[in-house]
């Protein structure tokens, strides 16, 4: 028996036999030792391991998602369009698993945010609660541009996790700076 999984999260399972999932080997049973009157007799546990596998194959345990993804200027709370250089910002996700049809949070520690443009300006680990929130703040890289926050989670045994939000960075306007600039002092005077 062997199973993979693609980054698409698409699932393929190989088994040897047909007759992996007959009855005869669900309820199969073997002797615990050479002696079947001095040792008892046991299920090897091919129904659970089969049908874990099945459930994993058809998506039905082992799935997460994103849902509610926010950025927003932490000296405000306010979720802008643009945000300019160099201003502490914040990004938020809710990370959920499926479990028997349920979904419920998905709490781990090693997730992480990736700021990126045509490479990675920065990356952060997640600060995450019990309810499947995360959180992760970070200054706006200093170039100007449209920046991508990557969250991309790998797992074995879960989906791909691979969610992207854009936002834009912008320059500070001519009135967001100082008037007068100590360093220009010699311009000034000519």
């Amino acid at each position: 028996v062997g199973g993979v999984e693609m980054r698409n999260s698409a699932r393929a399972v190989l088994m040897g036999s047909v007759d992996a999932l007959t009855d005869k080997t669900f309820f199969s049973t073997i002797p615990q030792g050479l002696d079947q009157q001095k040792f008892p007799v046991v299920q090897p546990g091919n129904l659970p391991f089969f049908t874990s596998l099945c459930e994993w194959a058809f998506q039905r345990h082992g799935v997460i998602r994103v849902l509610n993804p926010s950025h927003t200027l932490v000296s405000s709370g306010a979720s802008l369009d643009e945000y300019i250089v160099e201003t502490l910002l914040e990004y938020s996700i809710t990370v959920q698993q499926l479990d028997n049809g349920i979904w419920k949070p998905y709490v781990v520690d090693d997730m992480q945010l990736e700021v990126t443009r045509l490479t990675t300006f920065g990356r952060v680990t997640y600060n995450s609660t019990t309810n499947g929130v995360y959180t992760a703040r970070f200054y706006a890289p200093d170039f100007i541009g449209i920046y991508g926050l990557h969250t991309r989670y790998r797992k074995l045994g879960f989906t791909t996790l691979d969610h992207q939000v854009k936002i834009i960075i912008r320059p500070r306007r001519h009135n967001d700076y100082d008037r007068i600039i100590r360093g220009a002092w010699p311009y000034y005077l000519t």
